[in-house]
């Protein structure tokens, strides 16, 4: 079962995205914000579970993209 976010702000919801890919076992690729540095970045983040030889979930594996520079320039070339 997979439980809402927890108050905490964005780390909760980092963590709520970890479970959502932990329960239903398949890698997600999604977009999350964060503060880093007192800055608001944005980041392509892909997530999938670990397994033991067994099957078994040992954990989440998972690299992330920095982003927030190419939104801007979308948005720019949107307008």
């Amino acid at each position: 079962q997979v439980r809402p976010p927890l108050a905490g702000g964005r780390s909760s919801l980092f963590m709520h995205h970890d479970l959502q890919v932990i329960a239903s076992g398949e890698p997600q690729t999604l977009e999350e914000t964060a503060t880093s540095a007192g800055e608001r970045r944005t980041y392509l983040t892909t997530k999938g579970v670990y397994r033991d030889r067994r099957g078994q979930v040992m954990g989440l594996i998972g690299m992330a993209r920095d982003i927030t520079e190419l939104k801007r320039l979308a948005r720019e070339l949107a307008c």
